[in-house]
């Protein structure tokens, strides 16, 4: 089947040998008699409780806790790939949460991970992130260790209208 263009801004189609216009039509003006739609406004200044980060709070920390729990029984001897690994895991979980959840929220993700020699971790890891509780912005933070390794991971979601 092959198209060409016609100089009226239709298309024609060939096809068993005869060829016929495609008119690509568009209301312009619906004129002053017809029913107009009235669409809602898309631009929130927060959004609604099921649509807030701090809402799935526990199911995200679910989601970090399963992630960090499977990374310190890895096998990989190299920590930064361990930690890598993890977080893309963690990313990929959380953005199919975002996509449903909570759309219109920015995530951002920090990890940490260490190994423990025989004292305890000499590392401090701190996060902050400037939140609006009314606008459902939270945090979530995980840490796992075990006898060789640590890790520490925090989510912070805030909201983009």
């Amino acid at each position: 089947m092959a198209a060409a263009a016609t100089g009226q801004g239709a298309t024609s189609v060939a096809g068993n040998g005869t060829a016929r216009p495609l008119v690509l039509t568009r209301k312009i003006n619906a004129g002053a008699n017809s029913a107009q739609t009235k669409v809602p406004n898309t631009y929130q200044l927060e959004p609604s409780k099921e649509f807030a980060f701090a809402t799935h709070r526990e199911a995200i920390r679910e989601i970090i806790s399963t992630c960090l729990e499977e990374a310190l029984n890895a096998s990989e001897a190299d920590p930064k790939d361990v930690l890598m690994n993890t977080l893309a895991k963690i990313k990929s979980d959380l953005l199919q949460l975002q996509a449903v959840l909570f759309p219109r929220h920015r995530v951002v993700v920090h990890g940490i991970i260490g190994n423990i020699g025989h004292n305890q971790p000499s590392l401090i890891y701190g996060s902050q992130c400037l939140a609006s509780p009314e606008c459902g912005d939270d945090g979530v933070s995980v840490s796992v260790k075990n006898y060789d390794r640590f890790l520490c991971v925090c989510a912070f979601g805030s909201y983009q209208s």
